[in-house]
C-alpha cells in the first residue's frame, strides 16, 4: 500500500504507511550503540506549533550518510517510520510538542531530502519554538551560581566568535569552539560548542548582528571563568534571528541606543584570528628575523626557528585578565584599575585566568624573547590556565624539564613594534628528527 501524507499533529500510535515532510531544526551527533551499529536523532518541524524527534538506527555507513547529507535547515521526507510514545531516553533529546517520537530503522523505513523546497517550511527556521518573552535574561543566571547544572532558555546577541581548536578530553582529542554572547543586562558570557555542525553554522553568525534563541542550553558555574557559562547539548535547539520576537527587538534596540564610544569598544573587542601553525613553512634564524624587522617594521613574520629553549617561565605563566576590557591585572590585584573599565560597576567575576608565559628561544645566531599566549597554550602545554594552577609542584617541574634546554622546532608569529622592538608569539613547539633539521637548515 502506498504511503499517505500525514502531519505531525495528526499522528497516533496506530499510524502506519505514512510519510511526513518537515524541516530539520536540530540534530544530535551520531553515536555508536554497539559495534557496527550507530544512531542519530533529528528534530523536525512541519508547522509553527508542532515538532517531533525522529531517531534513525542503522549500520555505520548508513548513519554516516544520514549525518553528512541531512543538515539543520534541510527539508526531508520521512517514509513509513514507527510511531512510539516518548520514552525515558527522550530526556537526552530536544523537548518537543508531540507526545510521540518517530523511529526509522535501516531497511524498514527511510528518509530523503526534498528537492522542491517549501517556503512555508523554510519559514519555520526563523520562528521561535517557545515564546521568547519567557526566556531568562543573562543576569538572571547569576542567581543560580550555586546550582550544579541548569537547562535554560535565553535570547542573546552574538558578541564574538573564536576559531575552532583541539582540546584534550577524557574521551581523547576533541574539536571545540567558543562564542561570546551578550544582552542588555550582561556584557559577556561564553558558550562552548562541541557539535561539529553547529561549529560550521557559527561561520554564518555575525558579531553584533546575529540574535540567537537558545532553548534548553546548559548553564553551570565555571570555577575557571568565575562565572556562569553556557554549552550546547543534545537537548539544545538554536533558532537564529527569530522573527516576531519581542526579546530580540529589545536587544537590538539596546544595541542601537548605545553611544558611539561604547559601540566601538564592543567592536574593537573582537578576537584576532588564531593562525594555524600548520601553514607556517619558512625556516629562519633568530638573526634573520631581527634583520627582517629592522628592514621593515610594518611586516609580520611567520617562521620556524630550530633552537634551544633557554627560558621557560612556567611558574609565572598564569596571569589575571579583566573580563571586560581584557587588560592584564597587576599580580596583586583582583580587579581592573583602568578608569574607563566598567568592571567595578557590574556584578559577577572581575577577572579570568589566562596563560601568558615568557619563553626564550636561542640558536647559533642569537636569542629571541617570546610569549606563549592563552589561545595556543593548551596545545603546547596540555593544560588550561586553571588546570596549570591546580597542578602539584612536581608535575609543573616535569613540564619545565621537558622543555628547558631542549632542542625544538618552534613555530612563531613575530609582530614588530618598531625597528628595535617586537612581539613574538609561539604557536607550537615540537621535536624534529636531526636529519629533518639538517635538511631544513641545508647543513
Amino acid at each position: 500500500m502506498a504511503a499517505v501524507y500525514c502531519q505531525i499533529k495528526d499522528l497516533t500510535l496506530h499510524a502506519h504507511s505514512f510519510y511526513i515532510n518537515a524541516l530539520i531544526i536540530a540534530k544530535t551527533e551520531k553515536r555508536a550503540v554497539q559495534p557496527g551499529r550507530n544512531v542519530i536523532t533529528f528534530t523536525v518541524r512541519d508547522t509553527k506549533d508542532h515538532f517531533i524527534n525522529c531517531t534513525v538506527w542503522g549500520q555505520d555507513q548508513y548513519i554516516d550518510v544520514c549525518a553528512r547529507v541531512h543538515k539543520i535547515g534541510d527539508i526531508i521526507s520521512i517514509y513509513t517510520p514507527k510511531v512510539q510514545q516518548k520514552n525515558n531516553g527522550s530526556e537526552y533529546h530536544p523537548r518537543t510538542t508531540s507526545p510521540f517520537e518517530l523511529t526509522v530503522s535501516e531497511g524498514k523505513a527511510y528518509i530523503h531530502r526534498v528537492n522542491e523546497q517549501s517556503d512555508d517550511l523554510l519559514r519555520l527556521q526563523c520562528l521561535a519554538v517557545k515564546p521568547t518573552s519567557l526566556a531568562l535574561k543573562l543576569n538572571d543566571l547569576n542567581f543560580y551560581s550555586d546550582s550544579k547544572v541548569l537547562s535554560v532558555d535565553v535570547v542573546v546577541l552574538v558578541k564574538s566568535i573564536e576559531p575552532a581548536r583541539q582540546v584534550q578530553t577524557k574521551f581523547g582529542v576533541k574539536t571545540m569552539r567558543k562564542v561570546y554572547l551578550m544582552d542588555m543586562t550582561t556584557e559577556s558570557i561564553s558558550m562552548t560548542v562541541w557539535h561539529a555542525e553547529y561549529q560550521e553554522r557559527m561561520d554564518q553568525w555575525k558579531p553584533l548582528e546575529t540574535v540567537l534563541h537558545l532553548v534548553d542550553v546548559r548553564a553551570e558555574y565555571s570555577e575557571f571563568e568565575r562565572s556562569t557559562v553556557l554549552s550546547v547539548t543534545s537537548k539544545t535547539i538554536i533558532v537564529e534571528n527569530p522573527m516576531y520576537s519581542s526579546r530580540s527587538n529589545e536587544i537590538l534596540v539596546y544595541l542601537h541606543e548605545l553611544d558611539a564610544e561604547k559601540f566601538n569598544e564592543l567592536k574593537s573587542n573582537q578576537p584576532k584570528a588564531v593562525v594555524n601553525a600548520a601553514t607556517i613553512k619558512d625556516v629562519m634564524t633568530v638573526k634573520g628575523i631581527l634583520n627582517a624587522i629592522e628592514r621593515d617594521p610594518s611586516k609580520e613574520i611567520s617562521a620556524i626557528v630550530y633552537g634551544v629553549i633557554t627560558k621557560f617561565d612556567i611558574t609565572s605563566g598564569v596571569v589575571k585578565s579583566c573580563v571586560h576590557c581584557k587588560r592584564m591585572l597587576l599580580r596583586n590585584r583582583n580587579e581592573c584599575g583602568t578608569a574607563s573599565c566598567e568592571t567595578s560597576t557590574t556584578n559577577g567575576p572581575r577577572y579570568i585566568d589566562k596563560i601568558f608565559m615568557a619563553v626564550s628561544v636561542a640558536d647559533h645566531s642569537g636569542t629571541l624573547n617570546c610569549r606563549i599566549n592563552d589561545e595556543y597554550a593548551v596545545n603546547i602545554l596540555g593544560h588550561t590556565a586553571q588546570q596549570l594552577k591546580a597542578l602539584p609542584d612536581d608535575d609543573v617541574n616535569a613540564i619545565f624539564e621537558n622543555f628547558m634546554l631542549q632542542r625544538f622546532a618552534v613555530k612563531m608569529i613575530v609582530r614588530p613594534k618598531s625597528q628595535t622592538e617586537y612581539f613574538a608569539s609561539i604557536l607550537s613547539i615540537a621535536t624534529e628528527p636531526p636529519k629533518d633539521v639538517a635538511k631544513a637548515l641545508k647543513l
